[in-house]
């Protein structure tokens, strides 16, 4: 498939099977034990319109990538007008879908970023530890890592990751828009080696980075990383938390 000067994201990262990526994990239950009412918010509900969103916008990527490949395959096997037609309707297919995997990327990041600090904030809360204002990242994990508290050991792994590059993604995102100063997109695409491979996708103009996305791949590790929090901390509080957790709505505000 030409590229015609741009270079897309990898439709590699869709594909026929898309609710594989946004389905509950198996021993994912709210009900058990209430920890909804005693963070003060429904967060499986939250997962659950998270969830769908993203296999709805997933479902919009992939007929987009039906219709870029429909229309490659046209300006190849025909002649002509018809053939300039769809190159033309090839490139303007391409440079949209572009820019709509930005939109569906900031829709992501709009969702999880918000989503993660309002669970710890609400379960710091419950466990009156002060909520720090810089260094999201940082500063919830050293919290989350005091030996003292017995939090760590109920948290799951990459959690440091993965609060890391959502909230660097967000704050390029809800700052800079879908096109980012060329200093910022460099500076971005350097801290890529300090994640997984394959939980960011980007397009690029010329040998420059142009945008970048949050892949299917981490778009659902995010989700699912968000239920094992929540998982963690009803095991926390079932077990060393349960002497100093303390249900929001008996906390002052």
């Amino acid at each position: 498939m030409p590229h015609y000067g741009i270079a897309l994201p990898s439709f590699s990262i869709l594909g026929s099977h898309l609710m594989e990526h946004f389905t509950p994990i198996e021993d994912f239950d709210f009900d058990e034990h209430d920890l909804d009412h005693g963070l003060g918010f429904d967060y499986k509900s939250q997962l659950d319109a998270a969830r769908a969103l993203s296999f709805r916008q997933e479902h919009t990527d992939s007929q987009l990538e039906s219709d870029i490949v429909e229309a490659d395959q046209v300006a190849k096997n025909s002649g002509g007008e018809a053939s300039h037609h769809a190159v033309d309707q090839y490139i303007e297919l391409v440079h949209g879908s572009i820019y709509q995997s930005a939109a569906h990327s900031m829709a992501a990041v709009g969702m999880l970023a918000p989503l993660f600090e309002s669970i710890f904030k609400s379960a710091f809360r419950c466990m009156e530890k002060e909520w720090p204002r810089n260094d999201l990242a940082i500063n919830i994990m050293r919290a989350i890592n005091e030996e003292s508290l017995g939090l760590s050991e109920h948290m799951p792994e990459n959690l440091d990751s993965t609060l890391d590059a959502l909230f660097q993604y967000r704050n390029k995102m809800f700052h800079n828009g879908f096109e980012w100063p060329v200093h910022e997109r460099r500076a971005f695409a350097k801290s890529l080696s300090k994640w997984p491979d394959g939980w960011f996708d980007s397009s690029t103009s010329g040998d420059e980075p142009w945008m970048f996305y949050m892949t299917t791949q981490f778009i659902s590790h995010s989700i699912d990383t968000a239920e094992n929090v929540l998982l963690g901390l009803i095991r926390f509080q079932l077990g060393p938390g349960h002497e100093i957790w303390k249900e929001v709505e008996n906390l002052e505000y």
